[in-house]
């Protein structure tokens, strides 16, 4: 994945405004330099396309790129970039990645999906599973709770957002979804391991 690739749409480019904590999400256009952290930063330069991809932007790389899709196993779609790194996505929920080196292995999205639909109320549990330096499966628990924050325009579509914090032993995250008038994810920002971070995707085209 290239520090500065094409972006075809601007539902990511957004969504790392957000994470650069930026009140003001309705006016991506162009070409944008994000600030992410000190010294970092992602130039995202917005070119519409037919095609529909996933937008991933890696604040911690300082690398965005386009995915195609791969493979389709039920409701979880695979996403794939030039040089093979893939993330699985469960209707908007990071599921997978392989090819960062410090990949999330499997999670679960059934409980975020159900909070985000309104079908599930109050505290949840998530599970990731993870390898360590010998290959073993490492497993990280951590409890959940969701918030809708409200009404939101995120590349000038209104969306709703939703704050997932979750809590392991010793740390803590939080996610963010944005969701359309029928309560699917249409960009994202999401944990994915402790050494990657946050990433952030997003549909550049509606399935």
């Amino acid at each position: 994945m290239g520090k500065v690739l094409a972006m075809r749409g601007a539902y990511v480019a957004a969504a790392i405004l957000g994470l650069a904590g930026c009140a003001n999400l309705s006016s991506v256009t162009g070409k944008k330099f994000v600030p992410v952290a000190a010294g970092q930063g992602v130039a995202i330069e917005v070119v519409q396309s037919p095609q529909v991809g996933l937008e991933v932007v890696i604040p911690s790389r300082d690398v965005s790129a386009v995915l195609l899709p791969a493979g389709r196993n039920g409701t979880v779609t695979t996403w794939r970039s030039q040089d093979n790194v893939t993330v699985a996505e469960d209707r908007g929920v990071v599921v997978a990645t392989r090819g960062l080196g410090d990949d999330l292995m499997a999670a679960d999205a059934g409980p975020t999906l159900a909070a985000l639909s309104g079908s599930r109320t109050g505290a949840y549990r998530r599970t990731f599973r993870f390898l360590d330096a010998e290959e073993h499966a490492r497993y990280v628990l951590m409890g959940c709770t969701i918030s809708r924050i409200g009404p939101e325009t995120l590349a000038g579509r209104d969306l709703i957002r939703h704050e997932e914090t979750c809590k392991a032993h010793n740390f803590g995250v939080k996610n963010i979804y944005w969701t359309d008038e029928a309560r699917a994810v249409r960009a994202a920002r999401q944990w994915i391991s402790p050494k990657v971070g946050m990433i952030a995707i997003g549909l550049s085209n509606a399935r």
